[in-house]
């Protein structure tokens, strides 16, 4: 299925950390682990496609504070400990994202896109916070993170657009409610244990044959009530800071030519 353009008026909510590890991954040589194509030209190829074809009234990015601060990590230390990915280390990943962002941002910041990063939260939580706090505004989040069908599963007006799909423009409603098969299942990506056996497939099943309270009453509450408090992006603690923070950030409207063919001349991003 290809695309159709037939919306107005949309806001546009680009997740800066999915992106950042997408453009990264996509550039990486994995025998030098050094980048082919600097990520920085991928992420914002992927970001002027988007801004074409959906045309949107305002396009914001977001982002998460450092791992070691987010709340989640404080109620669950082990939260996001996973593995490396295979060919790279976590502290040579770590050194091209630090380079890679500090430069996204900058650029972001002359490019009329509206940022925001809050203590505490990661970038997951503040779109939450954006769809819930305009309910009435035409929405479409761009992001592979799988959490991010909580809106789409909830609000109306929200849509999702994951780039790993890049046939179909809009993702559809999960069949199964994200945050159960995920407090059943766990999360690999987060480091998040789920009960023993139990993979998605089998969540799925659990739900589909109305066995939630007879599995949970033979196996216990806790992982579930925990792995909820994690997961679900509604009982986030700070969720009704996060949208008097979301309203109170005033739109960036600024487009500086200049400073950004300083950027692209200082880091000869010369294929930009």
């Amino acid at each position: 299925m290809g695309f159709i353009l037939y919306f107005n008026k949309m806001d546009i909510l680009i997740d800066g950390k999915n992106l950042t590890y997408k453009a990264i991954f996509a550039s990486l040589d994995k025998i030098t682990k050094k980048p082919k194509v600097d990520p920085l030209i991928i992420a914002l190829r992927m970001m002027c496609k988007w801004r074409r074809i959906y045309k949107p009234e305002n396009w914001m990015i977001f982002w998460d504070v450092p791992r070691e601060k987010l709340w989640r990590k404080k109620l669950y230390p082990a939260y996001k400990d996973g593995r490396s990915k295979g060919f790279i280390t976590k502290d040579e990943l770590k050194i091209i994202v630090d380079k890679f962002s500090r430069i996204f941002i900058t650029i972001c910041s002359n490019l009329e896109m509206t940022q925001y990063i809050k203590s505490e939260n990661e970038a997951d939580d503040l779109m939450y916070a954006y769809v819930k706090a305009y309910p009435n505004k035409e929405t479409l989040i761009v992001s592979s993170d799988g959490d991010m069908t909580q809106a789409l599963m909830k609000y109306d007006h929200v849509k999702v657009h994951d780039p790993r799909n890049k046939d179909v423009m809009y993702e559809e409603k999960p069949e199964y409610d994200p945050v159960i098969v995920k407090c059943l299942a766990g999360d690999t990506s987060d480091n998040i244990d789920g009960y023993r056996l139990v993979g998605d497939i089998t969540a799925k099943k659990i739900i589909r044959d109305g066995k939630l309270e007879e599995f949970l009453t033979k196996n216990g509450k806790d992982m579930f009530d925990f792995n909820r408090k994690l997961v679900d992006l509604e009982l986030n603690p700070h969720i009704e800071s996060n949208m008097e923070y979301i309203k109170s950030v005033k739109r960036n409207d600024k487009f500086d030519l200049k400073a950004i063919n300083k950027i692209i001349d200082k880091y000869e991003l010369t294929e930009l």
